[in-house]
């Protein structure tokens, strides 16, 4: 593993609880990580995709 990024959405985590404190939901969440083989790297995200209502794995070069 190269790196790795996570997000909480705090604006809905705010929207769910006043308290700032709540389970987290797959809408909150952004999560990327970057691994390196070789010579290939190759980074993979989680992302909620509004649209959908569903989260969402791709692969970005």
């Amino acid at each position: 593993m190269v790196d790795a990024e996570v997000r909480i959405n705090r604006d809905k985590l705010k929207d769910v609880s006043a308290f700032g404190y709540t389970s987290l939901m797959p809408d909150m969440l952004f999560a990327r990580v970057r691994v390196r083989v070789g010579k290939a790297e190759v980074s993979a995200v989680l992302e909620w995709d509004e649209e959908l209502g569903y989260p969402l794995m791709r692969l970005e070069r």
